[in-house]
């Protein structure tokens, strides 16, 4: 018999992305994919850490095959091998179904949207508009924006000296959020490199925008800084987002963002809902160089958000209609009239069905109501100790 909690979990998902779909089109995006069994070839070019995750096979031909990673690499492989029927900027979004060697979920899904061939803090802001305005679609409440740039950890890196390996290291230790790690790592350093790079720990939390001037202080460049005040001043005109500030530490887990990078998490559950940020270097690497941008969100972990708040929509009523086989006609009139009506509405026969044996087996369909021969309906209430 089916798992009725899984069958309810993957229908909620339709419903979240048809709604999270509608968001996308108001903005412009229209809806892409790419194969499931996708070119190992594809992921070694775009240089993604995905490659290291990812589920391999190789066909008859010897060709090394794998199960879908991520979504960014093949989505930028199309728009580069199409540049002239994709014309610029491109913007697409996508509801994909994942898979990653992983000691919890080794299959996810995800929804994302990329913005190919759109520069500056404009695009950037967009990119965390669209992302809070599809949570709030799927109906989250709570949310807590984390902007960042990948400038910062490269500027404190090369004022506070770090050999190539060291600073690979920290940045390898801040994406895996590691603080244990991090601060081994500060620890090395000497009392005044060791406070200026503080801002750098996990823990210390976002900054509001008047307190941004401690990064420069930390060794920030001037162009960084530029870009960070940019990203604020468009983020705070186009996010709906009340909880927005920036995090120094923030490292993506992908190694192919070259900017202004941005996580959303749930207050209620702690759990990542989704991000993303620029990541201008990676169409080059497929032979067109121009500016891109994107993000994902968690499925997953949206309906766990969404649920929490209490804003899972309800599937509507589900009915059963019960009637002997010789009275089939008179029940497929009801049915259609109930399902005309919005409900959904289960169908069957039985020889001689009483009132008894219907709610028995309207219980075991999990219906609201059954009906019987005569068409009026009958409320099925749960059995003592079962949760409603």
């Amino acid at each position: 018999m089916p798992d009725m909690h899984e069958m309810t979990r993957a229908e909620t998902r339709r419903d979240v992305e048809a709604r999270m779909r509608a968001v996308f089109r108001r903005w412009g995006y229209r809806e892409t994919d790419a194969p499931v069994l996708m070119d190992y070839e594809t992921l070694r070019t775009a240089g993604s850490t995905a490659e290291d995750v990812a589920y391999k096979l190789v066909d008859e031909g010897g060709r090394i095959l794998v199960l879908r990673p991520e979504m960014t690499a093949p989505i930028v492989s199309m728009a580069a091998r199409r540049r002239v029927e994709w014309q610029r900027p491109l913007r697409v979004c996508y509801f994909s179904r994942l898979f990653r060697r992983s000691e919890s979920d080794r299959e996810f899904f995800q929804a994302g949207a990329e913005l190919l061939g759109g520069a500056g803090a404009v695009a950037d802001a967009e990119m965390v508009g669209l992302c809070c305005e599809v949570l709030v679609a799927s109906g989250i409440e709570r949310y807590q924006v984390n902007l960042g740039h990948t400038g910062v950890l490269t500027d404190i890196s090369s004022s506070l000296g770090l050999e190539h390996n060291r600073a690979e290291q920290l940045r390898t230790s801040l994406a895996q959020r590691d603080i244990v790690a991090v601060e081994g790592i500060l620890s090395r350093l000497g009392p005044v490199d060791a406070q200026r790079a503080e801002v750098l720990l996990p823990y210390r939390g976002a900054l509001a925008p008047d307190e941004l001037d401690s990064l420069a202080s930390a060794g920030v460049g001037d162009r960084v800084m530029d870009e960070i005040a940019a990203l604020f001043d468009w983020v705070l005109q186009v996010a709906p987002a009340e909880d927005i500030g920036f995090d120094p530490s923030l490292v993506r887990q992908l190694d192919y963002y070259t900017g202004p990078v941005f996580e959303v998490y749930c207050p209620d559950t702690g759990d990542l809902l989704g991000g993303g940020g620029r990541y201008d270097g990676l169409m080059g690497r497929f032979g067109v160089e121009e500016p891109a941008t994107g993000f994902a969100v968690d499925l997953h972990a949206v309906q766990s958000a969404a649920a929490m708040n209490g804003a899972a929509e309800p599937l509507e009523p589900l009915c059963l209609v019960l009637v002997p086989s010789e009275s089939s006609h008179q029940g497929a009139d009801l049915a259609r009239k109930l399902r005309a009506n919005g409900f959904r509405v289960i169908l069957e026969t039985a020889a001689s069905p009483t009132e008894e044996a219907g709610i028995a087996r309207a219980r075991c369909r999990g219906a609201d109501y059954l009906y019987l021969e005569d068409g009026q309906p009958r409320e099925v209430s749960p059995v003592a100790g079962e949760v409603e």
